[in-house]
């Protein structure tokens, strides 16, 4: 293959090796996944060259360069296969783990939010008790004449 003519073979293929609950992504999917139609994916798995402006998300999505797509990576797809199934299953593996810590995070949240309302109340119940008790010392009030006194003279 040539270098610098985009590959739709390298298209569906690195397509393909994306998983989707252990089936290769359809085109419908991949579709979803970088914002264009079906009809889109078809017509360059065929050949016909994506818009610039699309190939980045089509790279990210399938884990590759977009060199990859022009012949820049090996001259044939299966070449760099082990490498691609790498990529996506560590990258799986990561989005796994976040979700795990990001869930776990959550739970710690959670959990400091009862134990600080739980906290919290029994405060306020003790601060009641106090205020009942120091009730009897208040502030004096002021007369309503020193307060006009005092709104005059702002």
């Amino acid at each position: 293959m040539t270098p610098g003519y985009f590959s739709g073979e390298r298209l569906r293929w690195a397509r393909e090796q994306l998983s989707d609950h252990g089936r290769p992504v359809s085109q419908d999917r991949f579709a979803g996944m970088i914002g264009v139609s079906q009809r889109s994916i078809v017509r360059w798995e065929r050949g016909k060259p994506p818009r610039a402006d699309v190939m980045p998300r089509i790279a990210e999505a399938l884990g590759r360069d977009i060199a990859f797509f022009y012949g820049g990576d090996a001259d044939e797809p299966g070449v760099a296969a082990a490498e691609s199934q790498m990529t996506v299953l560590v990258r799986e593996l990561a989005r796994m783990v976040a979700a795990d810590v990001i869930e776990e995070v959550k739970r710690i949240i959670d959990q400091r939010l009862a134990e600080s309302w739980t906290s919290g109340n029994h405060a306020r119940a003790s601060q009641g008790s106090l205020t009942s008790v120091g009730a009897g010392h208040r502030r004096p009030s002021r007369s309503s004449s020193s307060h006009e006194s005092e709104r005059s003279t702002r």
